[in-house]
């Protein structure tokens, strides 16, 4: 195998998705790092989707994501995997999570619409491209409450995450990991 050839490129990753699924190599490839070669992924991949389908699900859910792949979720880590993973483990795959992203099934204009119809069962877009088809998530939008980009990643993982907005300290304790900023509860504000 050449030097060049070591690379994983994004035909080789779509290769092994075409064989293990996109969501067991998209998982697979967050846990494999920059050094990732393609048989590396590929037993990743398998381990992977051996252990999501260990067990028949009760529940397959379509998560769309608007814009998000491999490549970006790899450098954003803005948690949509970490939420699918998540929410397999704990439910011992009773629920099941088909993560579909970089715009496949829906965009950041159209994915709540896409919710809304049935079509897909979670998605993930920003509040003000979604808001056009659900205004009702402009109120989500406050662009002088939110926390500086490098909280996004912890914000959306840790189960407790203090932030300081300004003049305001705000102490979040979340119900559990991964859920939206509306299901947290905000145990002090001051």
């Amino acid at each position: 195998m050449s030097k060049n050839r070591e690379k994983l490129t994004r035909r080789d990753f779509m290769k092994v998705s075409a064989h293990f699924g996109m969501t067991s190599t998209l998982i697979a490839a967050g846990t494999l790092g920059a050094g990732a070669t393609v048989s590396s992924l590929a037993r990743a991949a398998e381990s992977t989707q051996k252990e999501r389908y260990s067990t028949q699900p009760k529940f397959q859910l379509k998560f769309g994501a608007a814009g998000f792949n491999e490549k970006n979720l790899d450098i954003q880590k803005s948690a949509q995997l970490f939420f699918a993973r998540d929410l397999e483990e704990r439910t011992n795959g009773a629920i099941r999570v088909e993560f579909i992203g970089s715009n496949q099934i829906c965009g950041q204009t159209n994915c709540v619409k896409k919710t809304q119809q049935g079509i897909i069962d979670i998605y993930s877009a920003s509040t003000q491209n979604s808001a056009g088809g659900a205004p009702y998530l402009n109120v989500l939008d406050y662009a002088t409450c939110s926390p500086p980009a490098r909280l996004n990643f912890t914000f959306s993982t840790a189960r407790k995450v203090n932030l300081s907005l300004g003049s305001h300290y705000v102490n979040v304790t979340k119900c559990s990991s991964c859920l939206p900023i509306a299901s947290c509860e905000v145990s002090s504000w001051g």
